[in-house]
């Protein structure tokens, strides 16, 4: 019976999106697998799941925070978890108890909303993009990760094919990304947006909040999800390019726009 000699490399990198765990090596090999394979990470957060650390002299990843171990010879040999249902049912139970407890101030914190508008420094891109495009918006990818990979990330094509079929008389364009990255599911993860000038912020906000409604229809009663924008745009009273941030709920969004509607908004 024959036997076929695996070759084992070291970590270089790891990615881990909604569905797939992928490992890069040092000899240039990436490694993907499914994120089912491992139920720890199915079950954790996109924080905890980003927070691991190179182990075993470089020949595994460990995730602190969900105590799983993962080795580069169980990725190469198809392994998956080799955890039982009982430990795997204990660990979840463990988990609920620990978020039951940890309803403390820092994560209280980490939920604030945040709203805000920056000069937006790095505009070289947002300058050549309104150069070459008079209407409209672009959907922009973002730089991420050691390899500086551009990333397009949570709901950038549903809302590019909503404001498509919803305000046909708004041009989109998507830019091209080297990944798409899917986040959180219980949050709207909205992408990077350039506006031409022939779309000001408050029209755009009121695109978001519209699309906002459409999602949220579906939700479940006391659902809670939180929403991430980005939007750079060029404000030509002041002459500069502004970048409007915002984090928080759809209902104080809809409390912000009505102060953009009524020229009350503050940067406070």
């Amino acid at each position: 019976m024959s036997s076929v000699e695996i070759t084992i490399a070291r970590v270089s990198s790891v990615f881990v999106t909604h569905d797939t765990l992928s490992v890069d090596l040092e000899d240039g090999r990436t490694v993907s697998v499914p994120l089912g394979w491992y139920p720890r990470l199915v079950h954790g957060t996109e924080t905890e799941r980003s927070n691991f650390e190179i182990s075993g002299a470089g020949y595994g990843v460990h995730w602190p925070d969900l105590d799983e171990d993962i080795g580069v010879e169980g990725l190469l040999l198809g392994k998956r978890s080799l955890e039982g249902s009982a430990s795997f049912e204990r660990w979840l139970e463990q988990r609920k108890e620990k978020f039951q407890k940890d309803a403390t101030a820092e994560q209280l914190l980490a939920q604030k909303n945040v709203c805000e508008i920056v000069r937006f420094e790095h505009n070289s891109d947002f300058r050549a993009y309104l150069a070459t495009n008079p209407t409209g918006l672009a959907i922009v990818p973002e730089r991420r990760g050691e390899a500086d990979e551009l990333i397009l990330k949570g709901d950038a094509r549903m809302f590019a094919k909503w404001i498509t079929i919803n305000k046909p008389s708004v041009f989109v364009d998507i830019q091209k990304a080297d990944k798409e990255l899917q986040l959180r599911s219980s949050d709207h993860w909205l992408p990077l947006v350039f506006l031409a000038t022939d779309v000001a912020l408050p029209v755009f906000l009121h695109i978001v909040a519209a699309y906002l409604f459409d999602r949220l229809k579906g939700a479940l009663r006391g659902e809670s999800a939180r929403v991430h924008l980005s939007v750079v745009y060029e404000d030509k009273t002041a002459g500069l390019i502004k970048r409007f941030n915002f984090e928080g709920d759809a209902e104080t969004l809809q409390k912000i726009i009505k102060k953009f509607d009524a020229n009350e908004f503050t940067n406070e």
